[in-house]
């Protein structure tokens, strides 16, 4: 017999407060078990800061960044999973 497998979620992956200056709180979901990264890079992109490098539970997150000594402009913040990657833009007002 053949077996349905429900949907796996789409990644959530919010940013706040945006536009920010110096500091910002990343959330996201991960929808399994496995292997997560989490970085930001500008729109020449260069990655500019990993915030989240390795194994992750299936679950809800929060992680807060510092852009000290980064000019203002637009980030992308993106993360990425065994099934899924997902990005924000993220502008950095000083």
């Amino acid at each position: 017999s053949d077996q349905v497998l429900p949907p796996v979620p789409a990644l959530r992956l919010d940013a706040a407060p945006n536009p920010f200056n110096p500091r910002v709180s990343f959330s996201f979901s991960v929808s399994r078990a496995g292997r997560a990264e989490l970085a930001v890079f500008d729109l020449r992109g260069r990655r500019v800061a990993d915030l989240v490098d390795g194994f992750k539970s299936a679950g809800d997150y929060e992680i807060g960044w510092s852009a000290d000594g980064l000019p203002s402009g637009t980030y992308l913040v993106r993360l990425t999973t065994a099934d899924h990657r997902t990005s924000r833009r993220c502008l950095l007002v000083k």
